[in-house]
């Protein structure tokens, strides 16, 4: 079985948003699932956070080093009586949670231009009842190139 042990910067901001969201007291232990690829079944008055990579891209490279943008989707899903509003209402939070994670990757690691680009009730393949709201943000990245093959 290969050993693969060496994580991306990608990964690492992604883990580091659904690791402090699942911590959040903020959040009560509304349960946080990452990269969801079926249906999400809720039961009435269930709460719900989806952590989603949807794309990494190289916007600049010099030298041995790559600059890239990582679109990270978080959503904030209610089926409750009042599910649009509960679910807004847990994406303020959720929001403040994601913002203050990625604002401190900034300051330790380099990553740069946190952008909130938009906010959707919607996001495709993710199957629910209920109500979600949706942030795609923005992270920009330093990271250095890899060599593969033979040294």
């Amino acid at each position: 079985m290969p050993g693969f042990i060496t994580t991306s910067p990608r990964w690492q901001i992604f883990n580091a948003v659904a690791s402090a969201l699942e911590r959040a007291p903020e959040l009560q232990g509304v349960p946080v699932k990452r990269n969801p690829t079926s249906a999400i079944a809720l039961k009435r008055g269930d709460y719900l956070v989806v952590v989603r990579w949807n794309a990494d891209a190289l916007t600049e490279k010099r030298g041995q080093v790559e600059r890239r943008q990582f679109r990270l989707m978080v959503g904030s899903i209610a089926a409750t009586e009042t599910a649009d509003r509960d679910a807004d209402a847990m994406h303020v939070v959720v929001g403040e949670v994601a913002r203050r994670t990625l604002t401190e990757l900034a300051r330790a690691h380099g990553v740069g231009n946190l952008t909130e680009r938009e906010i959707t009730p919607d996001l495709d393949n993710i199957l629910i009842e209920g109500a979600l709201v949706l942030s795609a943000w923005d992270v920009n990245y330093q990271k250095p190139t890899t060599a593969f093959g033979p040294t």
